[in-house]
């Protein structure tokens, strides 16, 4: 018996681990495309000609990043609403007085999952455009 509670707490860190690097990449990536977006903003004009080369890269850009940024939003949203949920479960579990049997972790669903592709990807699409925007004006 000893043992299950042994496995089971050390399934519990685990999760908990793998929830954390998981839900720590949108956290980078809303900070770089924050980053990205304001430098670009703030050096365009000292380093971009007067007549730039194709200037709806640097728009492409600055939207997808904003994308980027957004869903990131909606990501933070998804997580507290999965913790709230999972916080609830755990408090009925424990005014129930059942056991737990096993971690639980709440799925946040389709519409949250397409979100996190959008956010990766429209990250990858916005430094794709302005490092294609800066080869293009610089070179």
């Amino acid at each position: 018996m000893e043992n299950k509670d042994y496995l089971r707490q050390d399934i519990i860190i685990r999760s908990q681990k793998i929830r954390d690097i998981i839900f720590s990449i949108p956290d980078k990536i809303v900070t770089l495309s924050v980053g990205a977006l304001a430098i670009s903003v703030a050096f365009q004009n000292g380093y971009v000609s007067a007549y730039p080369v194709c200037p709806a890269l640097l728009s492409f850009s600055w939207m997808s990043l904003i994308a980027a940024i957004i869903t990131g939003i909606f990501l933070y949203y998804g997580r507290a609403r999965q913790e709230f949920k999972m916080l609830q479960k755990l408090i009925g579990k424990y005014n129930n007085e059942s056991p737990v049997d096993k971690p639980e972790i709440e799925d946040l669903g389709v519409f949250f999952k397409v979100i996190f592709l959008i956010h990766g990807l429209s990250f990858v699409m916005g430094l794709f455009f302005l490092a294609w925007f800066a080869v293009l004006n610089n070179f």
